[in-house]
């Protein structure tokens, strides 16, 4: 099903202090809306949202209609000596070894060359930034960076919603869960 569904484009956008990711939106030419489970995998409509002084970590999601700003659990990681290049920058491999798919461990390559906790989706919390990310065949690539910009760069915190935690958000999914496949 991966295979057959069209790559996705998402967008980092940081500063020294803070973060926001979110898909690039793609314009349907056919009119037919279609489904792209990589783009649902890749966080859909969601938006990411990360501040270090604040220390605000959260998704902006309209989960059952509902606008919701959900706390991002931090990731708990094992460094390895593992390396590889990644573009121009000497990257080094993180395993999630907290995540609660006991298959398939989310893997990151992480360069600290560029000395910010940055990274795709939730996935943040390491000594440089995130420029790979590996959850069994899915992968999430960079495919270019920009420092410095000529213009400066503005993030945007995003606004609006209910404020959970991430048991609260589970407890709810969790009731839904129930009500539509029964116990």
């Amino acid at each position: 099903m991966f295979k057959n569904a069209d790559d996705v484009k998402a967008t980092l956008i940081f500063t020294n202090k803070e973060s926001l990711y979110k898909i690039e939106d793609n314009l349907q030419n056919d009119g037919k809306s279609k489904l792209n489970m990589n783009r649902i995998f890749a966080g859909g409509d969601d938006i990411y949202y990360k501040n270090i002084e604040q220390q605000e970590n959260y998704r902006k999601s309209s989960t059952f209609g509902e606008l919701m700003l959900i706390e991002v659990e931090s990731k708990k990681w094992q460094i390895t000596q593992e390396s590889k290049t990644i573009g121009n920058y000497l990257c080094y491999k993180a395993i999630d070894i907290a995540s609660k798919n006991t298959k398939m461990k989310p893997i990151a390559w992480f360069t600290p060359l560029i000395p910010i906790s940055f990274g795709p989706k939730e996935f943040s919390g390491l000594p440089g930034l995130i420029l790979e990310i590996e959850i069994g065949k899915i992968i999430f690539k960079t495919t270019k960076i920009i420092l410095n910009p000529k213009e400066k760069v503005i993030v945007k915190e995003p606004k609006g919603g209910k404020r959970l935690t991430y048991e609260e958000y589970s407890e709810i999914v969790g009731k839904a869960k129930k009500t539509v496949f029964g116990n």
